[in-house]
């Protein structure tokens, strides 16, 4: 039995055996495909109950003594990465919903709802990626890594010595069966760019409130570098041995080159870009991320390929503002970019933040800035370094972000990759910030967020609402947290800060009025209230963020 025709194992766990028994009699596991391999009353019980083979689907309540259903996950994973998860608990709530998202889980299962209809939907969603994930494995094993390996190394050796032993480097070829049939050759480089840089927030994680009975999590992160090109390759090998097409493939850096030899005249066939199109349509398709396969000069010896490495670094800087992900054409212009001043590039910085932190119309901002950029012509590397601090302060605001979060890193990411991370950050913050009415499904808070909204003028502490409500203060504060995300001191220190900048700007109301409209007393507070919150001065707001 091939391994995608093994079934696929499973791992029950939860500390209630009573639901350990209903699930595995609620569907026809053989039936479908699965075979359960280990059933424990907790993380530790079913490691222990799980043999040699390892897992790849886990159903596990989240809440159980010892090791909980993350920890069991993470677990499970280290043995098989592609390990996929359903949790299920009796908490409907959005911080469990939060973190099973967080854990990387396939759905998450309110248990009082589930049925066999259900379970049986998203196990056949869970056995569609785990096939996925192996016939991925199965075409990185079968690409003959010894081989990809030497050529990796024979191209950084041709690097640093073709210069000085030629004739070396034509044996070599020739052993790896890398031999130049043609008279003039060129590399072809195909590199990712888009999809969700290191460290960034997806976009792509959402909640589908449309069915009552599960939430589903979909996390689109790219695969890792090494995996999207073991693919390709073996994509693009397939391809070109079935077209007959005498191209070789070696990995050079974070990109997959391309050899590709011709004689006169210097021109790619129709059919040649077509396969390669296709393939990268579909590699990126899979990967969630943007596949660019750039042209460099021409070459006639081995002793070329160091320079025609650098030709295609340069190339690609070049092509920082392209959108096009085949670039193809015989000459490109080398980059004419403008160097800015550190002081220029702060100031820019600043006319991103002001109106982030002030709660203003921060995509308008941004697509005024990324107008101003690109006519600039301004230097991919201040570019990137200007959005990973953008995206380094955004985050600071936000204070959602883990503290072991990574920083974003746009290194090679062309002008739409970078504009696109600072879009995928700031969504998230809006979800974030919005989030206390999106989740607000209960009627009382409603109510509570309707009085906020209109009484902020006066006495806003959390007793005080709770006395309007008829509720208890403790009460108010579990309930605020578990249907809005957020604490209620932090949701009101946001609409007083959004109601704030909106009065400021319409100008006509004095510094005493706007405090005193937003519940704040003393002006002298509410200067230094407005500066911690916004990173700017009540006055720069007024003036439309002109200065801090």
């Amino acid at each position: 039995m091939t391994p995608l025709e093994r079934p696929i194992g499973v791992v029950l766990a939860d500390d209630d055996v009573e639901m350990l028994d209903f699930l595995e009699n609620l569907v026809d596991w053989n039936a479908m495909g699965f075979e359960i391999l280990a059933r424990g009353t907790d993380g530790l019980d079913a490691l222990r109950r799980l043999r040699d083979r390892p897992a790849d689907l886990l159903l596990s309540d989240i809440t159980m003594p010892g090791m909980d259903g993350y920890a069991l996950a993470a677990a499970l994973r280290e043995r098989n990465p592609d390990v996929q998860a359903l949790f299920f608990t009796c908490h409907e709530d959005f911080d469990h919903a939060r973190r099973a998202i967080h854990a990387g889980a396939e759905a998450y299962l309110v248990k009082y709802t589930l049925n066999g209809d259900t379970l049986s939907r998203e196990l056949m969603k869970a056995a569609a990626t785990v096939r996925q994930a192996r016939t991925r494995r199965e075409r990185e094993n079968a690409f003959d890594e010894s081989l990809v390996s030497a050529r990796e190394s024979l191209i950084y050796e041709t690097v640093k010595v073709a210069r000085t032993d030629p004739e070396r480097m034509r044996e070599r070829f020739a052993l790896y069966k890398m031999g130049l049939r043609h008279a003039q050759f060129c590399l072809i480089a195909i590199y990712a760019d888009g999809g969700t840089p290191l460290g960034a927030e997806s976009d792509l994680a959402r909640t589908d409130s449309s069915r009552p009975d599960s939430t589903h999590l979909t996390n689109g992160q790219p695969a890792d570098a090494a995996a999207w090109r073991h693919e390709l390759a073996a994509r693009m090998g397939e391809s070109f041995q079935t077209d007959g097409i005498a191209d070789h493939l070696f990995f050079y850096g974070s990109q997959v080159i391309l050899l590709h030899g011709w004689d006169d005249p210097p021109a790619l066939e129709d059919r040649y870009v077509e396969i390669l199109a296709r393939n990268l349509k579909a590699q990126g398709d899979e990967r969630a991320v943007r596949l660019v396969a750039l042209r460099g000069v021409l070459c006639r010896s081995l002793v070329d390929i160091p320079a025609a490495l650098a030709d295609l670094a340069v190339r690609r800087e070049a092509q920082f503002y392209n959108q096009n992900a085949l670039l193809l054409q015989e000459t490109v212009q080398s980059p004419n970019y403008a160097q800015p001043s550190p002081e220029a590039m702060e100031e820019t910085l600043s006319r991103l933040l002001t109106p982030f932190r002030a709660r203003g119309d921060f995509p308008r901002a941004l697509e005024d800035v990324a107008a101003s950029l690109c006519a600039d012509r301004i230097a991919p590397s201040s570019v990137r370094r200007l959005f990973e601090g953008l995206i380094r302060r955004m985050r600071e605001t936000d204070g959602s972000v883990p503290h072991d979060q990574p920083p974003v890193q746009l290194e090679g990411s062309s002008f739409a990759a970078c504009l696109a991370a600072v879009q995928s950050v700031y969504a998230r913050f809006k979800r974030a910030e919005v989030g206390a009415l999106a989740y607000a499904e209960r009627p009382d808070i409603r109510r509570a967020l309707r009085y906020v909204e209109a009484h902020l003028r006066e006495d806003l502490s959390l007793r005080t609402l709770a006395e309007k409500l008829h509720i208890s203060a403790g009460y108010l504060s579990r309930l605020f947290r578990k249907h809005t995300g957020v604490s209620y001191s932090e949701y009101l220190i946001k609409r007083r800060v959004a109601r704030a900048t909106e009065l400021l700007r319409d100008g006509d109301l004095s510094m005493e009025e706007v405090a005193e409209r937003v519940g704040i007393e003393n002006v002298n507070y509410f200067y230094r209230f407005y500066k911690r919150e916004t990173g700017m001065t009540p006055g720069s707001a007024r003036k439309g963020g002109a200065g801090k």
